[in-house]
């Protein structure tokens, strides 16, 4: 390289450090008080151009000079580092549109948040500095001239003669190693193909994992509604970059009301938090927090953004929906925070292995425990933002809301130093008693910035749609601006109720009348919203909120338009006699909204327009008690008795095959065929013996009238996998109404089909009997009905086996206790051969979360046998005690050992003995235990070797330690060993040779010292030197060269093998 070319990549980093230097005085100067970092950062920078100037006019004297800089030479290669450096310093501002620099909160927390990344920048200035100055001297230019081999060959002679020289060296080494490390991202890629299959792979995984829940459609609708600027004093607040800063919980909660009196049911706790109102902004102010998150986590600034909405709409009235959405959480979480990461955790990878395969899901353990590793893992900031808790119902019966509260404090108990959870709700009771200490009381959302908010929004609202009227009324605009911000108290729903009611007012006369008559409280608002309804839209309007209430998905237009003139009894619909939808929907319009959504109907998605409540206060309000005039909440049973005896009458009237013309005649068909059961149940829950419901279900299923029922299935069947099977049969022997009953859950039918003569042990082929699946659904009551009504405990089937092992396979404990209690065998033989119900449990056990625990000790406790035997596959056998060591259950293996399990039982040919399997699995303190009660440590090989032979192939340094600290023996010899993968058939016999196949030379070392023959051979005649030399493994060659290890003259004569000994 001519000193040109030099001269013009000199001035090309010269004009890139006034660049930087000045975009980093413009942050300094715009924010109060700046980084120490930042300081010193621009000090290094001003004294990189002086330095850069004066390599530039030294550069410039030697143009008459011959060439004698190269690409590869030192000073160029500290230019490429220091422009590299400086690119990537400038990338996180140059890259970023005008507007995001001005706003005050980013440049305040933008910088902030690269603290290590500008040490490790001004570490690097600091040494590009320095070679700089030293070769603006003869003696450095010359040096510097050189590659760095060149210059590392001839440092011998610089020590002697420059101690400056010596000291130069070394930071240029540091510079080729910042360079080295930029070009090796690159070296180290796989192949372009390898690395797109492998991409395919792990966005299935991705979409797995991520579930059929997507946060972005609620985030996006909570930013449809927001004005611009909202919620910008959080973003510039401290406790906004104190939380970005600083791993916390930060809690914004609402506002509170004050009441005269209480509600009677509260008690003493209960009245203290309640009354805080809904509707204060708090998920608008969310999503605003969201995206300024999602700046922040994009702009290279080390941090990834997890959220979750919490919504009413979700899992209102169904309490399935709340187990999904416990799932749901850590799943779309582990979906965001695993997307374009380098690799995933093991746990991630272990769920998908375990679950996609079968079909089924992930408990709420398995994925927190993923969830766990992920955060663990990631080497930068971790935000979750949490919308709306008070949305997710809490629920008596399975405490769903508990469970999660209890998730988010062990989140935040100091396990993590990364993670910053920021959640939003009403300061409710248990709400705040879970988390009310962590986050120091929470933050409430109010004051006069909030307000500001409000009356933008109220300006806004005041140039669009009905109000707009009024636009160029000046008096009146700021009457109404005044008069609702002062009323709004923080309450953005309250707001839009009046502007709602205000687009009503078509004279200033009355506008001015309604401003006079606002009402203080949501709730008063309401009632006067459900008042204003005429008495000839009453009737329309009762029965549409009532199904709004208790659906169990969101209604289409159609299915509201029946439901709201739909009475028990009535044929089908004329579309005369429809209710005008546009009518009750513009008088209700401040209570219901409409939007398209995604809506599944019997199993199909459609994109479709839906009628929603417009806000959770609604809902909360209509099921409360605190409405005189028009209260829903007497019972779910009323609100939903329309749908429920509607349906024989519905699904009957319906065509053969659930398609046609007719299908659109009665939309509400749909609805009642997917979701009458769950109703059903849930008015068994408030009362079992309510016979008008109850006997609606019975009349359905039985009666001997098989042609319903399986019109039904031919619209929703709830067992997809048995659809195929029972809606091609149209006669009586496709009729199973029994085991449809126990399928669903209903008692009551239940109960009145078995009185009427069902067989309560008949069978489905392929599908089993009634309580099959019962058991396997986990419904203990029918359960209970079936056994005390007959059934057989013991009744086996080909495809699941006996009713204790469908409850077994689905850990439903209480389930299998019942079970037991009726007299199951839990030594019965089960549809894996030779298996027992305890191994298909140990089987199931997830080690991360011990799942399933109490089931196995209920097995033990009832004689299950501990030495029963599982065939899997080729030469594969296992006990109880092999699988519990695998897993490294110590407690279970210490139950099993007492009960008689035979501790040196072998397994099949590729197993070996319940210690060689812990062995192989890295399980210690396991293999302590079963040292202790006199397990084998030189029991005879399986095909992964004997116990020592299988620590050592896979590297298991402090098991290796163990075993040989109890006598196991160093030079045992196998000749079954199974082949590595990828080494055809070559097989190592000894420990030593299994240790050399990932070249653990660590091990081979100890194995060594404790006396293991390096010249045994294996079946073929092959020393351990011989192996290492075929396989590559250079280390581990290093090793036994070291130690006098020989080779047999085949190989040593083989041209492939030739110099990789002779190496060391």
């Amino acid at each position: 390289m001519d000193p040109l070319s030099l001269t013009a990549s000199v001035a090309g980093l010269l004009s890139l450090t006034i660049n930087v230097t000045d975009i980093l005085s413009k942050y300094i100067r715009s924010v109060k008080k700046a980084e120490q970092e930042s300081l010193e950062l621009k000090q290094e920078l001003c004294s990189l151009c002086e330095v850069l100037k004066q390599l530039d006019q030294f550069l410039d004297g030697e143009k008459g000079l011959p060439p004698r800089f190269k690409d590869t030479s030192a000073l160029f290669t500290s230019i490429q580092t220091c422009h590299a450096t400086l690119n990537s310093l400038s990338t996180i501002v140059q890259k970023l549109p005008k507007e995001r620099l001005e706003k005050k909160w980013y440049r305040k927390l933008i910088w902030s948040l690269q603290r290590d990344g500008k040490m490790d920048t001004i570490a690097t200035i600091r040494r590009c500095i320095q070679i700089f100055q030293f070769s603006l001297t003869i003696e450095g230019c010359d040096v510097l001239s050189k590659t760095l081999d060149e210059v590392l060959v001839s440092r011998e002679t610089q020590l002697n003669t420059s101690k400056n020289v010596t000291e130069i060296v070394e930071l240029v080494k540091k510079i080729q190693i910042d360079l080295d490390r930029k070009r090796g991202l690159h070296d180290s890629q796989m192949s372009e193909l390898h690395q797109r299959q492998m991409a395919d792979e792990r966005q299935k995984l991705l979409e797995w994992i991520g579930g059929s829940t997507n946060p972005s459609s609620n985030h996006n609708r909570a930013m449809a509604q927001r004005e611009p600027k909202t919620g910008l004093w959080f973003l510039e607040s401290d406790d906004f970059s104190g939380w970005i800063k600083s791993p916390r919980l930060l809690w914004l909660h609402g506002i509170r009301k004050h009441l005269a009196q209480y509600p009677p049911s509260l008690t003493g706790l209960q009245r203290l938090f309640w009354g805080h109102l809904a509707g204060c902004g708090k998920t608008v102010l969310c999503s605003t927090i969201i995206e300024a998150v999602k700046e922040l986590c994009s702009e290279g600034t080390a941090g990834k953004l997890g959220y979750f909405y919490f919504n009413f709409q979700d899992f209102q009235n169904d309490s399935h929906k709340e187990d999904l959405f416990m799932s749901a959480l850590p799943r779309s979480l582990l979906r965001q925070l695993c997307a374009n990461e380098p690799t995933l955790p093991d746990p991630v990878q272990a769920i998908y292995t375990r679950h996609h395969g079968t079909g089924s899901n992930p408990t709420h353990e398995e994925l927190t425990s993923a969830l766990d590793a992920v955060i663990d893992q990631l080497a930068k900031d971790v935000y979750i933002i949490l919308d709306a808790l008070d949305e997710f119902p809490e629920n008596t019966n399975n405490a769903q809301r508990k469970k999660l509260l209890k998730w988010i404090t062990l989140m935040v108990d100091g396990r993590f130093q990364n993670l910053h959870i920021l959640t939003t709700s009403r300061k409710e009771w248990d709400i705040d008693a879970a988390l009310g200490n962590l986050a120091n009381g929470g933050l409430p959302i109010q004051g006069p910035a909030v307000d500001s908010d409000i009356q933008r929004y109220i300006r806004s609202s005041l140039e669009e749609g009905p109000l707009s009227r009024w636009r160029d009324k000046i008096k009146i605009r700021a009457s109404i601006e005044t008069r609702l911000t002062e009323g709004a108290k923080g309450m953005f729903r309250w707001v839009v109720c009046q502007l709602d009611m205000l687009g009503e007012c078509t004279t200033v006369k009355s506008v001015g009348k309604a401003l006079a008559e606002l009402l203080v409280t949501l709730d008063d608002t309401y009632e006067r919203i459900l008042n204003a309804i005429p008495r000839r839209n009453k009737d329309d309007a009762r029965p549409i909120l009532q199904w709004l209430a208790y659906s169990k998905r969101p209604l289409t237009l159609d299915e509201v338009a029946e439901a709201a003139v739909l009475r028990p009894g009535d044929g089908p619909i004329d579309a005369d006699e429809l209710c005008d939808l546009s009518e009750v929907l513009r008088i209700c319009r401040s209570l219901v909204t409409l939007a398209t959504e995604v809506v599944c109907i019997c199993a199909n998605d459609s994109e479709i327009e839906v009628v929603k409540f417009a806000h959770f206060s609604v809902l909360e309000y209509l099921t409360s008690r605190r409405s005189d005039y028009f209260s829903v909440s007497a019972m779910e049973a009323t609100a939903t008795s329309d749908a429920d005896e509607d349906i024989p009458t519905g699904i009957e009237d319906y065509s053969d095959g659930g398609q046609g013309e007719d299908a659109d005649s009665r939309p509400v068909a749909n609805y009642a065929a997917e979701y009458w059961y769950e109703h059903v149940c849930e008015v068994e829950k408030v009362n079992d013996r309510l016979s008008k419901f109850s006997d609606s279900a019975y009349r359905f299923l039985g009666e001997n009238s098989p042609r319903c029922f399986l019109k039904w299935l031919q619209m929703y069947n709830p067992q997809d996998q048995i659809s195929g099977y029972l809606c091609r049969r149209y006669d009586q022997a496709a009729y199973f109404p029994l085991w449809y009953s126990s399928l669903l859950g209903i008692r009551h039918a239940t109960r009145r089909l078995i009185e009427s003569g069902a067989d309560v042990n008949q069978q489905i082929t392929g599908y089993g009997g009634a309580l099959h699946t019962a058991a396997k659904r986990g419904h203990y009551e029918i359960a209970q009905i079936l056994l005390e009504s007959g059934a057989d405990a013991n009744r086996w089937n080909e495809d699941y086996g006996t009713p204790l092992e469908c409850g077994v396979d689905e850990l439903h404990l209480s389930i299998c206790q019942l079970l037991i209690d009726h007299g199951a065998d839990v030594n019965a033989a089960t549809r894996h051969e030779n298996g027992s119900v305890l191994l298909v449990a140990l089987d199931l056990l997830d080690p991360s979360t011990l799942h399933g625990v109490n089931i196995v000790q209920l097995l033990l406790t009832h004689g299950a046998n501990v030495n029963a035997r599982m065939a899997r596959g080729w030469a594969r056998e296992y006990t109880a005690l092999h699988v519990a060591s695998a897993k490294g259950f110590l407690g279970i293996v210490q139950s099993l050992l007492d009960k008689g399990a035979d501790i040196n039982a072998p397994g099949g040919d590729e197993v070996g003995t319940a210690l060689q399997e812990a062995s192989r699995h890295d399980q210690v303190e396991t293999v302590q235990l079963l040292l202790e009660h006199g397990a084998d440590v030189n029991a005879p090989a399986g095909g992964k070797g004997t116990a020592l032979q299988a620590a050592c192939t896979r590297g298991f340094v402090q098991m290796v330690q163990l075993l040989l600290t109890h006598g196991a023996d160093v030079n045992a010899w196998t000749d079954d060993l199974l082949p590595p993968n990828h080494y055809e058939r070559e097989m190592p016999s000894t420990a030593l040779q299994c240790a050399l196949v990932d070249d653990r030379a660590y091990i081979v070392e100890l194995l060594i010292e404790c006396g293991a023959d390096m010249n045994a051979t294996n079946k073929n005649g092959r020393t351990a030197l011989d192996l290492a030399k075929k396989w590559g493994k250079e280390e581990s060659i290093r090793v036994l060269v070291e130690h006098g290890a020989t080779e047999t003259d085949a190989v040593a004569d083989s041209e492939s093998d030739s110099g990789l000994a002779s190496r060391f």
